[in-house]
């Protein structure tokens, strides 16, 4: 049985402005790809390095797979976004990346609790932090939607 491709259509003019601020996360290379600091203390010291630069280099992959897939003509005019199962991992811990981006680079003063409900007054957040919120739950929203798509005994009832 053939694995289905997953095709997404959004609202293209509410979703392409979040693509400004998630693409350049998304294609982000060497120690800026790693969505968090990873402890290698367990690891030698002489491996570390080579250690880091591979899950750097993971996550980097990752996240330029996601910005293939969003980052086209089809999504920015029809919201149309379309990838098959061999996509749908890398785009799983991409998503995860560039949610942890987003917590420490423009969301620092939310709770972690507030950011996972979705709990967030809006009316007290700037611009830029509206922004990155929104691009945080549409992030969240992809990562059920593939998890669901993955297992589809998974979805809550």
């Amino acid at each position: 049985m053939e694995a289905k491709r997953l095709e997404l259509k959004l609202p293209a003019p509410v979703v392409v402005p979040l693509l400004d601020l998630l693409l350049p996360l998304a294609q982000e290379t060497g120690d800026a790809a790693l969505g968090f600091e990873p402890n290698l203390m367990a690891i030698e010291l002489d491996f570390r390095d080579d250690w880091r630069a591979d899950l750097a280099g993971h996550a980097a992959g990752d996240q330029a797979r996601f910005a293939a897939i969003f980052d086209t003509e089809e999504f920015r005019k029809n919201g149309i976004a379309e990838f098959g199962p061999e996509d749908c991992e890398p785009m799983l811990r991409a998503a995860a990346a560039l949610r942890l981006k987003l917590r420490d680079r423009k969301l620092g003063a939310l709770a972690d609790g507030a950011l996972e409900t979705g709990e967030i007054d809006f009316g007290r957040l700037n611009k830029e932090e509206q922004t990155a919120i929104t691009a945080y739950m549409l992030l969240a929203s992809l990562q059920e939607i593939i998890i669901r798509h993955l297992d589809p005994g998974s979805a809550e009832g």
